[in-house]
């Protein structure tokens, strides 16, 4: 009998084994079948050249196993079974990324949701500005109008994760409209308020919620229509915070001088609603394709490395970035500039941000987010205490504020591209709701901070210590980001060396579970040169 004969006897007797393990007896036989057939099944796949992963796959489904085979009858000879869909090693999937297409017009709908959220955080400093300098408010102190700024942004980020949750398992475009609904509920009921308390709940705690559950979600839905352009495009999503400041800082302002603050509340409650209305109806998630994992906290990516130094990159980067956003006003004041000089600062910041912000992640794309963000924090920390620590004249501010824009806030728009680059795209949304939280806690600590480091005893060096503060905050950022850097690249080089792990796994989890030492991060901390964008 010749070889090829005697395979093919195998495996016929391996089908009859299978069918009677499955229809069998009762008992102990059938048992003993199904041990039987269970090992024929892995020497069969083992000849089928599958490898160890797919024959336990094999074994493990039986049935299912033939389900998937194509039995075909060619001269009354019995062919080889010939598996139609086997499942590829380590799960290997690029979820068809289009690159394009539909995606541009989520990357326009995310644009306009940062301007309604981040932009009318950023504008909100007008309004605040107001209170204090006609206090409004009987028990309003700075101290107070700190804790409520603190609390817009950072807030409802803490519940980020629920919010993640109920956008995945229910619909993105629910959400994203129930934070309009919020936004609108808020900004009308303070227009009526008439006790510094009601500002806590309205533009404090209220406000919070509705911007997370506008923002917290939303980043995530671009990266899923991108792959080598994912930098630029969330560049673009994130220069919306600055045209929002832009918008709401001009028009808001213009009101209140013609209207009242009241009207310019109002006002900005119906452009928030009906914008963020029209976006949400234009969102699409690619959820179905991607599948990901909705999870409050993921513990497998908290137990890594790079996880926690994406944490210590966002959450200095926050401190400093609320810091310099909501000081930056009143400290050019402070040296004799006026409240309108001082209100210029604030409008050259947010021109930064729609010009910096898209430009970067363009050279992101090229470069690498990480190895861009190490040299953007170098450069804010360099010239806040090099350029706005030591500063006295209004051109030197006004420069500040314009560079200072268009930097501080790379974190906004790099996450789109560092956390898949960490997690796996499966994994982003949980990832970043695990980082609002820490994002929310930053928010909220960084004006107390601010307002506790002014020195009171000194007129042109109040905010001294509030500028050393946050060039120090950009230091460790950059420094976070160094580290983060060298671990990628090590893992980068141990993933090209594994025949096992494909290029598909770079948007799957397969990479986050690569053991890589911790003297090759350090050795990798130093290399010019990546193997692969970094």
């Amino acid at each position: 009998m010749s070889t090829y004969e005697h395979d093919l006897l195998g495996r016929k007797e391996t089908n009859t084994m299978i069918e009677g393990s499955i229809d069998g007896d009762d008992g102990s036989s059938l048992q003993q079948e199904q041990i039987k057939s269970q090992k024929v099944i892995s020497a069969v796949a083992k000849q089928d050249g599958f490898d160890d992963d797919t024959r336990c796959w094999a074994v493990s489904e039986g049935e299912d196993y033939l389900n998937h085979c194509k039995l075909s009858d060619q001269n009354n000879r019995f062919q080889d079974l010939e598996l139609q869909n086997p499942p590829e090693q380590n799960s290997k999937s690029n979820f068809d990324i289009p690159d394009g297409g539909y995606g541009w017009v989520v990357v326009g709908a995310v644009c306009c949701i940062n301007a309604c959220s981040w932009g009318a955080i950023a504008g909100f400093s007008v309004i605040l500005a107001y209170y204090m300098q006609h206090s409004v408010f009987e028990d309003g102190s700075k101290m107070a109008y700190s804790v409520i700024s603190g609390l817009s942004f950072g807030a409802g980020l803490i519940f980020s994760p629920l919010v993640i949750y109920l956008a995945g398992i229910s619909n993105a475009n629910i959400v994203v409209f129930s934070g309009g609904a919020c936004q609108f509920i808020s900004l009308f009921c303070a227009s009526y308020a008439t006790k510094i308390y009601q500002i806590y709940l309205t533009q404090g705690l209220l406000s919070g919620l509705a911007l997370s559950l506008i923002g917290s979600y939303t980043p995530s839905i671009p990266p899923q229509w991108f792959v080598k352009r994912r930098s630029f495009a969330m560049g673009l999503t994130t220069c919306g915070a600055g045209m929002g400041a832009l918008l709401f800082n001009l028009t808001m302002q213009r009101i209140i001088d013609i209207k009242s603050v009241q009207w310019a509340l109002r006002t900005e409650a119906i452009i928030i609603f009906s914008l963020v209305s029209i976006s949400a109806a234009l969102l699409r998630t690619r959820t179905q394709v991607i599948n990901p994992q909705l999870k409050f906290w993921d513990g497998t990516v908290a137990k890594t490395f790079p996880f926690w130094m994406h944490i210590v990159y966002n959450f200095t980067a926050i401190l400093s970035f609320v810091t310099v956003q909501y000081v930056i006003a009143d400290a050019t004041r402070s040296l004799g500039y006026s409240a309108d000089q001082g209100a210029d600062t604030s409008a050259l910041m947010a021109t930064g941000v729609i010009i910096g912000r898209p430009l970067l992640g363009f050279i992101s794309d090229r470069l690498g987010a990480v190895t861009v963000g190490i040299w953007t924090y170098a450069v804010c920390a360099l010239f806040t205490l090099a350029m706005w620590m030591p500063g006295r004249n209004l051109a030197t501010i006004y420069a500040y504020s314009l560079i200072i824009g268009g930097l501080m806030g790379f974190n906004w728009g790099a996450n789109g591209a560092i956390i898949p680059r960490i997690t796996g795209l499966k994994r982003a949304p949980a990832t970043f709701g695990m980082t609002w939280v820490f994002i929310g806690i930053a928010g909220i600590v960084s004006p107390i901070i601010g307002l506790g480091l002014k020195r009171s005893n000194s007129e042109h060096h109040q905010y001294e210590y509030v500028a050393l503060f946050a060039g120090i905050s950009f230091a460790t950022t950059a420094t976070a980001l160094f580290f983060l850097r060298g671990y990628l690249v090590a893992r980068d080089s141990l993933v090209l060396e594994d025949e096992n792990l494909k290029d598909g796994d770079r948007d799957n989890d397969n990479e986050l579970h690569v053991n890589v030492p911790w003297k090759s991060s350090l050795e990798k901390m130093f290399t010019l040169k990546s193997p692969l964008k970094v």
